[in-house]
């Protein structure tokens, strides 16, 4: 019997393409993402992007099994894949709003620079 928790959490039914993953969200996934937040000031963008795409892939072992030989295929998937899966990652664990994205998206160089650096 599914309870209203469990109804409040959901599953993340991530697709992009053809490829679709169910990602059930478990306790410490979000403490892992503020860490990654945390972190990214200090050890840089190339450093975040490798510990976002590591928690994506963390998620998607546990949910199935991944045979060996198709393991680096799913690891170069997610790296090519990884802006579009941050962004949802980011707004599926109520980091930022779907609206704070598109106005983001809407800004010029000049504009995110100020607004990062402020």
């Amino acid at each position: 019997m599914v309870n209203d928790y469990e109804k409040a959490i959901g599953v993340w039914h991530h697709k992009i393409g053809e490829i679709e993953h169910k990602i059930i969200p478990k306790e410490g996934d979000n403490i892992r993402i503020a860490r990654l937040m945390k972190g990214a000031q200090a050890n840089g963008v190339d450093w975040l992007y490798q510990q976002f795409n590591q928690v994506y892939y963390d998620m998607i072992a546990r949910e199935s099994d991944i045979d060996k030989d198709v393991q680096p295929k799913l690891r170069l998937w997610i790296e090519q894949n990884q802006v579009e899966i941050q962004k949802e990652m980011l707004v599926v664990f109520g980091w930022q709003t779907k609206a704070q994205q598109d106005k983001f998206e809407n800004m010029d160089a000049d504009q995110l620079k100020k607004l990062i650096t402020a």
